[in-house]
């Protein structure tokens, strides 16, 4: 039970890196962060290949007041991240046509 605690939070702290370096190039390729302060949202899409080779295709939303949701499609799933200051959610949803 420890491991998978232990597991967990590592998942939680590797996304939340993650997460972060994302909104920071996205906010780079924008114009850098003083220039985005003046943004109340944006959204952005593109796609991120894992360490394990696998690609995903990802809708970014950046929401004011510290709102971020991340929607990320693979072949055979899809993935809803969002997160609110330092509270998070992730639904994992299989595609239509595939076992999850």
């Amino acid at each position: 039970m420890i491991q998978a605690q232990n597991r967990y939070l590592l998942d939680i702290y590797e996304y939340d890196k993650w997460l972060n370096e994302l909104v920071e190039r996205v906010l780079d390729s924008l114009g850098g962060q003083k220039e985005n302060l003046r943004l109340k949202s944006f959204q952005t899409n593109g796609e991120i290949k894992f360490q394990t080779g696998e690609k995903a295709l990802f809708d970014l939303f950046y929401m004011r007041e510290g709102w971020v949701r991340i929607d990320e499609k693979t072949d055979n799933e899809y993935v809803l991240f969002s997160r609110h200051g330092k509270r998070g959610w992730k639904l994992t949803l299989a595609k239509q046509g595939t076992k999850k």
